[in-house]
């Protein structure tokens, strides 16, 4: 009875540690698998990236302009307006921060796009389907209005053109990637990430006296200034930008999305006209 027993507890054991598929992640998945999650997660990456850029371009105005701080006095009103300014300063920096967020199987952020994707077996798969994409993309055109009878030749010629050119142009979406993988992992070692990264676990997604990087650091760390994180920003912006274009070979119009976030937060905030009752 016993020896059975200590099966049971053995069985026990094994089910209560199962390996995790976490742990395994992303290297248990296909390179269809990867490339596939690679896409979905980049056209979400780019959601978050417009909003965090309207985010900041209403800040711009409400926060740090004088636009609506100057129709206020010194007041009980003014109590709540620093509340505010408060709150929509932590809602950017939130949002910067969890687009460098570390990889994650759900993560839809950029380091889990770059998890994802630098692996040989996918950067192949990504040549081979831009080589695919594009090879005879030009070969009708090319051959529409010519006589039926130097259609063969033309198409042979447009074949090899497009074969050549679709090579060059997929070594460049390639290069692309490679430097946007560099520059994402130089991103990660930069002094306004940490100074962001810490400010978020010190202060706004928790509250702690001090973080585990302040005490490997052996001091506190001061928080971003205003320059830093629109510099950090600008830089995560162009890296999801040449994700997007590798990735899913579509190109995003950021300069007139930010154009429109400036509209946007104008229209609102500059046509607001503040009464301070007390």
């Amino acid at each position: 009875m016993w020896r059975n027993l200590s099966k049971i507890f053995r069985s026990f054991g094994k089910k209560l540690t199962p390996t995790s598929s976490a742990a395994r992640w992303p290297g248990d998945l296909s390179v269809d698998e990867r490339l596939q999650q690679a896409k979905s997660k980049t056209e979400l990456l780019v959601g978050h990236a417009l909003q965090l850029m309207s985010i900041h371009e209403a800040n711009r105005i409400a926060v740090y302009s004088d636009v609506l701080s100057s129709q206020i006095p010194r007041s009980r009103a003014a109590v709540a307006f620093n509340l505010f300014v408060e709150m929509s300063i932590k809602a950017g920096l939130i949002q910067l921060s969890a687009i460098w967020d570390d990889p994650a199987e759900a993560g839809e952020n950029i380091r889990t796009v770059i998890s994802l994707v630098n692996d040989p077996g996918v950067k192949a798969a990504l040549h081979a389907e831009y080589l695919r994409s594009n090879a005879y993309k030009d070969i009708r055109l090319y051959t529409d209005n010519l006589d039926p009878n130097c259609i063969s030749t033309a198409t042979k010629e447009a074949e090899a053109g497009g074969l050549r050119i679709a090579a060059e142009e997929a070594k460049k979406s390639i290069d692309r990637l490679e430097r946007a993988i560099e520059r994402a992992k130089n991103t990660v070692g930069l002094n306004e990430l940490r100074k962001l990264r810490n400010l978020r676990h010190k202060r706004i997604a928790h509250l702690f006296t001090e973080t585990n990087e302040e005490k490997r650091h052996g001091q506190p760390i001061d928080p971003p200034k205003y320059p830093e994180v629109e510099s950090l920003m600008d830089m995560t912006i162009s890296i999801v930008d040449d994700l997007n274009i590798s990735i899913r070979g579509a190109a995003f119009m950021w300069d007139d999305s930010r154009e429109l976030a400036i509209r946007r937060a104008k229209a609102l905030w500059h046509g607001c006209r503040i009464e301070v009752l007390e």
